[in-house]
């Protein structure tokens, strides 16, 4: 019996004494939780500079009404490509590499691209390589409550039938906030301008024209994909970002 009683107590106070959970990690709107992974796809054409990275955003909230500092800590999954590139653009400031930051977030506080800042983990592979690549973040509190996640990087090569050199097709203001206006230069009768966000998601479809104006007010702060399409099918996509 007394066993049985020391066993129970060790239990509670062991309970007692879990880590409070002091902030949330958001990459590109997905809830991180310990051990989670995000997977982040979108085209990438070494010829297009709207278009030559894989970028996966980030948000943290201090749920707390204190101030906290959080740590991040990086390591790859897989070794970089000879030519690949990476690039920490989160907290504040652009560090290549893996060498992590520390930040203070006041209590009750989202700090994320709505700051006016690009949080963002940026990612550029290697001219022509389009294999996976995964990245291992740790995000440590002064209290030492952490997560650890996993982004793992899709670069998309650009359909077949794209022709990114010989479509007239813009977007300005880029970034834009209320309203965008899409120029697309010649159209065939019929084709379609579709606007998605990063998980693919349809969020807006429209009749293509010459000149299409397009209300981006309600949509969330992000990186989108606008895709001019004929017949069903891409000819080609650019990359807009919301804020």
């Amino acid at each position: 019996m007394k066993r049985f009683f020391v066993s129970v107590a060790v239990a509670v106070l062991g309970a007692g004494m879990a880590l409070a959970q002091n902030f949330t990690v958001k990459i590109n709107d997905q809830e991180m939780t310990d051990g989670s992974t995000v997977r982040v796809e979108q085209v990438v054409d070494p010829n297009d500079w709207n278009l030559e990275m894989v970028q996966a955003h980030l948000a943290l909230t201090n749920t707390t009404d204190d101030a906290l500092t959080v740590t991040s800590s990086l390591s790859p999954v897989t070794e970089l490509a000879d030519g690949a590139f990476f690039s920490d653009c989160t907290m504040g400031s652009c560090m290549p590499g893996f060498d992590g930051k520390t930040i203070s977030i006041p209590g009750g506080t989202t700090l994320s691209d709505d700051a006016g800042i690009a949080w963002a983990y940026d990612y550029t592979p290697a001219t022509g390589d389009y294999s996976p690549w995964s990245l291992n973040i740790t995000y440590t509190d002064n209290t030492g409550y952490s997560i650890t996640c996993t982004i793992e990087f899709v670069p998309l090569q650009p359909s077949a039938n794209e022709s990114l050199n010989s479509v007239a097709i813009a977007a300005y203001p880029n970034p834009a906030s209320d309203e965008v206006t899409f120029s697309l230069g010649n159209v065939k009768a019929g084709s379609k301008l579709v606007l998605r966000d990063m998980s693919g998601r349809t969020v807006k479809m429209v009749d293509a024209q010459a000149e299409v104006r397009m209300d981006v007010d309600g949509l969330n702060a992000g990186v989108y994909f606008y895709t001019l399409e004929e017949n069903g099918k891409a000819v080609v996509t650019r990359k807009l970002v919301v804020r």
